[in-house]
């Protein structure tokens, strides 16, 4: 399978000028059809707490427009109200056919800069059949939450979608934490985040693609950039099969993990 990573500088706040940008990197970077392709957390507009600002514009009908125009299974994040008015930071999963499948709800939410006081968390992980792989969409903060990934990754999940808006003073903490995640669950992971600078948080890019022996197959720099790699998932399998590390755990000690969607 192909994967793909649009690390993109999202104007502040302003969905419509952002736009036109990420399709000009998607007609540029012209990848292979069905490619699983990976957008940062509210990849329009950056990381805002503005809640009408963040939900306008109907951002899951235009990333599935997008999807469809270029035949990509694409994972994009953005904000949205539930059917109860609630605002959730949210990764909508689309299909090249232009489907929305799936949406996660962002489940650990940033406390540190109060996000958890304008969003809603949801309570749940999404596992998407993307053309026979099995990918779980997650977003930022939830990387510092390793049973998350865990539960994932038990309930079959073999790629790890992440967007994210993740600060350059914390970079190294990105840059060890997805190898981390990507290594233990024996799984692929592909880790979108931003690029820039907005209000007054700096953005160092370095979104990345890892394998489950934890090498960087892909890495970005500090510019917006679209990585792309091509994986043999059978390899992965192979892997999880000869060195059962997941099989290997014990489950009446993990009887809390959280709940996963399938």
């Amino acid at each position: 399978m192909y994967v793909a990573i649009l690390q993109n500088d999202p104007v502040w706040e302003d969905k419509a000028a952002s736009r036109p940008a990420i399709e000009a990197a998607l007609h540029a970077a012209a990848l292979p059809a069905r490619t699983l392709c990976v957008l940062p957390e509210m990849c329009e507009t950056g990381f805002t707490y503005r809640v009408d600002t963040a939900v306008a514009s109907a951002s899951a009908d235009w990333f599935c427009s997008v999807a469809r125009s270029f035949g990509l299974w694409l994972v994009a994040g953005a904000a949205e109200r539930d059917a109860e008015g609630h605002a959730r930071n949210t990764a909508f999963v689309c299909s090249p056919e232009g489907e929305l499948v799936a949406r996660y709800w962002k489940v650990q939410l940033f406390s540190p800069t109060g996000e958890n006081r304008w969003y809603v968390p949801g309570d749940e992980l999404v596992i998407v059949d993307v053309d026979g792989v099995k990918v779980a969409p997650l977003l930022c903060y939830d990387l510092r939450f390793p049973e998350l990934f865990r539960a994932a990754a038990r309930a079959g999940a073999e790629v790890f979608a992440l967007g994210a808006c993740w600060p350059a003073a914390r970079l190294h903490h990105w840059l060890a934490l997805a190898r981390a995640r990507a290594i233990e669950n024996q799984a692929l992971m592909v880790a979108a985040t931003r690029t820039g600078q907005e209000a007054k948080v700096a953005y160092a890019g370095g979104s990345m693609i890892v394998d489950w022996q934890g090498t960087v197959l892909a890495e970005a720099d500090d510019r917006p950039h679209v990585l792309r790699v091509e994986v043999d998932i059978n390899v992965l399998r192979s892997w999880r099969r000869n060195f059962p590390v997941l099989g290997d755990m014990r489950p009446e000690f993990f009887s809390d993990l959280p709940r996963v969607k399938v």
